[in-house]
């Protein structure tokens, strides 16, 4: 069984951002991961992490964004993360301002075009890594559950340069983690009351 593990707070015109780490929910495999931070002070007030198949996972998603004031959601668009973005769009219609988007240059069309989530890459990894290394060092990584600090004395630079898990460990609670916190830096300014609340009619629960 999983469950949302939350730090009491007060909601009221406070901005959150959501991190996602997406896997395929599969036993044996990796874990989904959601990080809430609040953008005022980089906190994490909330995390979650299980195994869900991709589609339950995006409306577990617009749960907890609904949530937290209509979250800024920053998913991972790597592999089953584009089954969570399609379903965050075109099913449950999670507004698009108040998700993470990327120019991409489009080879065919010759022109840029929005792409909605997180795409995890050598590049984008080494500046999430960056980053991350800059809030530990001021003493301002807002890290609270252990759970996330312990996949972090885990993560490592491998022989050939590339950041991930020891062998035998995970990796998607440090992942989810630093997307959150790279979102905090890339959301825009949250104007309250523009965009109207409606709770999903099937909870993600029964799926």
């Amino acid at each position: 069984k999983t469950v949302l593990l939350s730090y009491p707070q007060n909601k009221e015109n406070e901005e959150y951002v959501i991190g996602a780490d997406v896997s395929e929910g599969l036993q044996g495999g990796d874990f989904c991961v959601v990080d809430v931070i609040k953008k005022s002070t980089g906190m994490q007030v909330a995390h979650w992490w299980g195994k869900l198949d991709p589609f339950v996972f995006a409306h577990l998603l617009s749960h907890i964004g609904k949530e937290y004031n209509m979250a800024f959601l920053v998913p991972e668009r790597n592999n089953h993360g584009g089954t969570v973005v399609t379903t965050l769009r075109e099913v449950i219609k999670y507004p698009k301002s108040r998700i993470y988007r990327e120019q991409v240059y489009d080879k065919t069309k010759m022109i840029e075009t929005d792409r909605l989530g997180w795409i995890t890459t050598k590049q984008s990894k080494a500046i999430l890594v960056d980053d991350m290394r800059e809030l530990l060092r001021v003493q301002k990584s807002g890290i609270r559950w252990i759970g996330t600090l312990q996949e972090f004395n885990s993560y490592i630079i491998n022989d050939k340069g590339g950041y991930e898990a020891q062998s035998g460990c995970h990796d998607d609670q440090v992942m989810s983690f630093m997307i959150a916190q790279e979102g905090t830096a890339r959301s825009p300014k949250q104007h309250f009351g523009e965009i109207k609340i409606s709770h999903d009619s099937n909870d993600w629960r029964s799926m």
